[in-house]
């Protein structure tokens, strides 16, 4: 749309917000013994929950960008698929000052996130990795401790 309204478009090679909202939560998408692969989509448009539940049925992890205005219809979409206890998070405003993380299971995570007040813009991160991630701090914050 861009191009046909005259205006100059460049395209800037960086980080995607795929990759960098997960990573600045301390979530690694793929980790050995726990997922190794990965599936990315759009929250938003034409969400079509069976195209949904086929993208995440196939993948160890899945990231939802733009999730923030769909985010109950996509979690009931993908425990329809995955089942309520698979562990998520959503990731508001990923990088900057005001990040906001919020964990739980996917049966309950937009509750959570609506909870905590969460705003667009919005990932979500459904895998086994987010509860590895949890692990993993807890026991970063107590070999802390002991320094």
């Amino acid at each position: 749309d861009l191009v046909a309204a005259g205006v100059d478009v460049v395209v800037v090679p960086g980080v995607s917000a795929a990759i960098a909202a997960p990573a600045a939560a301390g979530i690694s998408l793929t980790m050995r013994g726990v997922a190794s692969s990965l599936a990315v989509t759009a929250g938003e448009g034409d969400v079509q929950p069976a195209r949904l539940g086929q993208l995440a049925a196939s993948a160890d992890t899945l990231v939802v960008l733009m999730a923030h205005g769909k985010l109950e219809a996509i979690t009931a979409t993908l425990v329809e698929v995955l089942g309520r206890d698979r562990p998520a998070a959503v990731i508001s405003s990923a990088t900057l000052p005001e990040q906001e993380v919020v964990t739980a299971t996917l049966g309950n995570i937009a509750e959570e996130a609506r909870r905590a007040g969460l705003g667009p813009p919005a990932t979500l991160v459904v895998g086994e990795v987010v509860a590895a991630a949890a692990a993993n701090h807890r026991q970063v914050v107590a070999l802390a401790s002991f320094g």
